[in-house]
Parts: structure tokens; C-alpha cells; sequence
């Protein structure tokens, strides 16, 4: 009993980190020394492949050209064709008359941004740190955090993956009840995958934010079908059927099922999509599930981050930055198996140690680091190739395992934490 009350006073002074003066300021410096290699190399500014196509399609729609006649050109040899939704092309807008560093500048520091908010909310919520300590705790993460491949390739090709996280980590999370959905919705507008948080809502039977989802998509696409007529009908009648103009599907760095199948050789072209089908829906049946118990233990941020594995595991592509929510579902488990003993995330604690540095493990580089890959070279994978190849995918299907069989002998015996979005709501 006496070990039982000094590991629970420890707990509580964990809780209540004392920060001193110093300490912010090196935090604050070690952050900014771990984001200057993102914007900066020895020869000046870093080049962001995908900001560039964005500004490209911005400045087509400024000079009222049509985005999806092709592929255009980028810079030297690349020409690449604009993918996102017309609403996308719209909002880069601002992106296309500044300067390219500037604009570059800018989406580092907004994607650096977001990604210590999330982080913050979430030692906050799993961790039960008072918010100030987690703020602090988010910056040694964020520093941490930016440089495994999801976020890293995110700032390197200047893409919007954790902008959108953001906005749905918010909608779900902090906005009041009576206006959650929205921006979940504009989500969905800007990049289609976010419709499956519409899972989320569901679980919750939050009907109300389900119809403010479904406004929030229609809404913004209809802003952008008026404004742009011809390319809209071009991409919802047309382009959104062409997934093979994103990349070729075998691709190492396409860590879907998808892209699983056709390396395995198991899905072409011109097979049937049955199998894919089949274990998409299996994927489904079992993050469902996870993400009802999770529900039921009060860890909503780690359900919100399953819930996102669904897109990553069902899209036909799955592109390595696409994976910007691991890190946030690492740094989620973590704190549950350290923080919150009452937790069935908690229990056996070696076991969820283990998973998660098997994930740091995993998303610390790309999927390609130790492979041979393109020019169809990951056909002829061996057996450490196909593990080492396919490692986003192995350790996801491995996390949902544990948190099943884990969860599963979870009977709904609630801590005494107020759940995270009650506690945050409105903040």
C-alpha cells in the first residue's frame, strides 16, 4: 500500500512539471535549432517538390487555365499534374503571389505549429499533465517528432497532411458540441480522405455533427463549383477516378493494402479488386471495434488516431507523409502506458513500451531506406525486403492486434479522468 501511495504522489508531481526559466529558453532554442534543417541547407532554402505543384495550380486558376488537362511543369525535367479537389486550388491561392520562400517559410512554420498543438493536447488528455507542462513537454516531442519520416517528408515535399490533421484533431477534440463537424467537413473538401472521421461522429452517435460534416464538404465544394464550373465537373466526373496519375501503386513508399497486394503480386491492374475489398473491410470490422473500447476506457485521442489508420490502410495510395497521425497515436500510447495506471493501455506495461519503440522504430525512416524500389524493383523483394519494405504496414496491423486482443478483455471499467472532449471543449 505505501509503494502504491509514492508511486501515486510521484504521478502527481509528474503531473505538475516545474518548468524553470532556463529550461523554456533551451526548449525553445532546441526547438528552432531542429526546424532551421527543414527550411534551410548548405545551399540556402530547402526546395518543396509538392508546395511548388500547389502554387503551380494556383496560379493556373489565377490565369484561368485548366488544373487537370495534364501534367505541367514544376521545375527542370518534372512535370507533374495537380491531384487535390478545385477547392485546394483556391485556398493555395495566397501560396502563388508571394514569394516562393516566403510562401515555403510560412507552411514550415504552420505545419511545425500544428504538430506541437496536437502534441500538446495530447500529453494534456493521456498524460493528465496541467496544460503548461504539456505545452513544454510538446516542444521536446515536436523537436523529436519532426524528423521521423511521416513529418519529415511532410516538410520536405511541403505537403498539407498535418495542416488537415489539425483541423480535424480540433473539430473532434475542442469544438463545442454544437459545432464540430464543419471543419471536418472542410477537410474532406480540400483532400478526400478525412471523410472517414465521419466513423468517429458515428461511434459517438453524434448525429448532429455528422449533418455538419456533410454541410461543411458540400458547402466548401459547392463554393468552389461555383467559382470554378468546368474544372470541378472535370475532377468529380473525371479525374477522381484516375488513382494511377497519383503514382504507380507498387511503389515502396505507397504504405497501403493496396500497395501491399500489388507488391505481392496478388493485385494487378487488371485483376479483381475482391481481395482488396475484403481486407478493407476486415481493417474496418477491426478498427471499429478497437475504437469502441477505446471509447469506453476514455482514451478518445487514441481512438481519433485509429480511426485515421482506416484512410491509411484503405486508400489505394498511401504515401509515406500521408501517415502524419503515427506520431501523435506513438506519443498517445506512450503516455497512457506511463501516465494512467487505471488504463487498459497501461497494463502490461512492457508490452505497450515495446509497441510503441517498435513504431518509433518503424516510422523513423522511409520505407525505402534499406530496400531496392522503382523501376518495379519491389517485385523481386526477398523476405527481410518485404518486412523492412512494408514496415508502416506490419507494425499497424501488429498495434491492432495488441490493442484488440488487449481490448478485448477490457469490460468498460472507467477511470476517474473527464474524458478529453468534455474537458477541452471550447478551449
Amino acid at each position: 500500500m505505501q509503494t502504491k501511495e509514492v508511486a501515486s504522489a510521484r504521478l502527481e508531481n509528474f503531473r505538475h512539471l516545474k518548468i524553470n526559466l532556463p529550461v523554456k529558453i533551451a526548449l525553445s532554442v532546441l526547438l528552432v535549432l531542429s526546424v532551421l534543417p527543414k527550411i534551410f541547407n548548405t545551399r540556402g532554402f530547402h526546395y518543396n517538390l509538392d508546395l511548388d505543384v500547389y502554387r503551380v495550380g494556383a496560379q493556373r486558376v489565377l490565369d484561368g487555365q485548366e488544373l487537370y488537362s495534364g501534367h505541367f511543369h514544376i521545375i527542370g525535367d518534372t512535370y507533374l499534374p495537380f491531384t487535390y479537389p478545385p477547392i485546394s486550388a483556391l485556398l493555395f491561392t495566397p501560396l502563388a503571389v508571394m514569394p516562393y520562400n516566403l510562401a515555403a517559410v510560412l507552411l514550415v512554420c504552420a505545419t511545425v505549429t500544428v504538430t506541437w498543438w496536437v502534441l500538446a493536447h495530447t500529453v494534456h488528455a493521456a498524460a493528465r499533465l496541467d496544460r503548461p507542462s504539456a505545452g513544454w513537454v510538446a516542444v521536446i516531442l515536436t523537436a523529436v517528432l519532426i524528423h521521423l519520416s511521416p513529418i519529415h517528408t511532410t516538410l520536405a515535399y511541403g505537403q498539407i497532411n498535418v495542416l488537415l490533421m489539425g483541423m480535424v484533431f480540433v473539430d473532434a477534440l475542442v469544438v463545442p458540441r454544437r459545432y464540430r463537424g464543419l471543419l471536418t467537413g472542410a477537410a474532406v473538401a480540400i483532400k478526400l480522405t478525412p471523410a472517414v472521421f465521419g466513423l468517429w461522429f458515428l461511434l459517438r452517435k453524434d448525429w448532429g455533427s455528422i449533418l455538419r460534416m456533410g454541410v461543411g464538404t458540400l458547402g466548401t465544394t459547392a463554393l468552389a463549383w461555383l467559382i470554378l464550373p468546368r474544372d470541378s465537373l472535370e475532377y468529380w466526373t473525371h479525374t477522381l477516378r484516375e488513382t494511377g496519375r497519383i503514382g504507380n501503386h507498387e511503389y515502396a513508399l505507397n504504405q497501403s493494402i493496396n500497395g501491399l497486394l500489388y507488391r505481392f503480386g496478388l493485385r494487378t491492374d487488371d485483376s479483381s479488386s475482391l481481395l482488396w475489398v475484403v481486407l478493407v473491410c476486415v481493417s474496418l470490422a477491426v478498427i471499429t471495434f478497437v475504437m469502441i473500447k477505446l471509447l469506453e476506457a476514455q482514451a478518445p485521442v487514441v481512438a481519433l488516431c485509429v480511426n485515421s489508420l482506416f484512410a491509411l490502410l484503405a486508400s489505394p495510395i498511401s504515401w509515406n507523409h500521408h501517415w502524419s497521425w503515427a506520431p501523435v497515436l506513438l506519443v498517445a500510447l506512450a503516455c497512457y502506458a506511463i501516465a494512467d495506471p487505471t488504463s487498459p493501455l497501461a497494463t502490461p506495461r512492457w508490452l505497450w513500451v515495446a509497441l510503441v519503440a517498435l513504431g518509433f522504430a518503424a516510422f523513423a525512416f522511409e520505407p525505402t531506406a534499406f530496400v531496392p524500389f522503382q523501376e518495379q524493383r519491389e517485385f523481386e523483394w526477398n523476405a527481410w525486403q518485404a518486412l523492412l519494405g512494408n514496415s508502416y504496414l506490419w507494425w499497424t496491423i501488429l498495434a491492432l492486434l495488441v490493442m484488440t486482443v488487449r481490448l478485448a478483455l477490457y469490460h468498460g471499467k472507467t477511470s476517474d479522468k473527464t474524458p478529453v472532449s468534455e474537458a477541452s471543449a471550447g478551449a
